[in-house]
């Protein structure tokens, strides 16, 4: 379960740093037109 519960905190950061790339990606898209 603890296994699980790091594995599950590894996930949401990686998602949450995937977030904040793909916003920043169509910010520098929508601002750059």
């Amino acid at each position: 379960m603890n296994a699980q519960a790091r594995q599950g905190c590894r996930y949401r950061s990686a998602d949450r740093l995937e977030n904040s790339i793909n916003d920043e990606f169509w910010a520098s898209v929508v601002y750059g037109m």
